[in-house]
């Protein structure tokens, strides 16, 4: 899976949680949790996608010395931090987790993937019903022809509002309702769900 690439959305500059990336868990910082979880799912090749900010320079030392791609880009604009990292890897296939979810499960990204591989949309999340998993357990997988046509259709002056919170699902939906087509959620696996 070359072409399949998790990419994990990380700053330090949070409003809410400053410097949380790098906040000490049982001796790692989350950051680094959150890295081998995606890894132990084994579903794609990992990196990190950061800012620019010369803060974010810690995120890309410890990768570094974890031996993870990084890119660092846009600090405001997650979309174009997204679509950048993905051209620079080439891949077809981008799953997005946050690093502020130290406790996502590997089975629940393996779980969703496996739906997106058996049912083949542009998108498919674990959390498309917000009472499927907990807070803390998202995980999308899309194409990159819809990360694509998102960036390339959204409003700039729309993008610059944007940050981390900020999912590309409500993008999608909210600036190229074409990417993603409202027709009925399925499930896979019993509780994980997804929008041909």
């Amino acid at each position: 899976m070359t072409d399949t690439w998790v990419i994990i959305q990380a700053r330090m500059e949070s409003s809410r949680l400053p410097y949380k990336a790098m906040l000490d868990i049982q001796g790692k910082p989350m950051i680094q949790h959150v890295i081998e979880r995606c890894q132990a799912a084994g579903v794609g090749n990992v990196m990190v996608a950061t800012s620019q900010c010369k803060a974010d320079l810690t995120i890309k030392k410890r990768c570094d010395k974890l031996g993870v791609s990084t890119f660092m880009g846009d600090e405001d604009n997650v979309l174009h931090r997204f679509y950048k990292a993905a051209i620079r890897v080439k891949a077809e296939h981008v799953i997005r987790v946050t690093a502020d979810c130290p406790m996502i499960d590997p089975k629940i990204i393996k779980d969703t993937v496996g739906y997106y591989w058996h049912e083949t949309p542009d998108y498919c999340a674990s959390r498309m019903d917000p009472n499927a998993f907990p807070d803390g357990m998202d995980v999308e997988i899309f194409t990159f022809a819809a990360l694509k046509e998102a960036y390339e259709q959204a409003d700039p002056t729309v993008l610059a509002r944007f940050h981390d919170a900020c999912t590309m699902v409500e993008i999608a939906i909210s600036q190229v309702q074409d990417v993603l087509r409202a027709d009925d959620a399925q499930s896979f696996d019993g509780a994980v769900e997804g929008q041909v």
